[in-house]
């Protein structure tokens, strides 16, 4: 079972962007301090970055750059796509926010 499944699948019924941000932090206090030091310093910085599609978007990079390194690539890939589907789920949110109603 993939690491953070749960945690995507709650992102895809998330109504907000504060709930969207809880359980993107839920997920990654998961993560051990050993773990957190084996993400390149790039993921290191998007994880404390406040723009949440920005942080995906580092993420995703990131992910292509260290794809299949020992101790690091399985780790980054699962923390990417849970970044990438949150920035997904807020730019739902988003677009459903900016449309008129009527």
């Amino acid at each position: 079972m993939p690491r953070f499944k749960s945690s995507r699948e709650g992102l895809l019924a998330a109504r907000d962007e504060r709930e969207i941000r809880r359980i993107l932090n839920e997920a990654l206090a998961d993560l051990t301090p050993e773990e957190v030091k084996s993400l390149p310093r790039e993921s290191q910085l998007a994880i404390a970055e406040s723009d949440l599609h920005g942080a995906a978007v580092m993420m995703l990079r990131c992910d292509l750059m260290h794809r299949g390194e020992p101790g690091t690539g399985d780790l980054l890939r699962q923390v990417a796509e849970l970044y990438a589907s949150a920035s997904v789920r807020l730019s739902q949110i988003e677009r459903r926010d900016a449309t008129p109603a009527g």
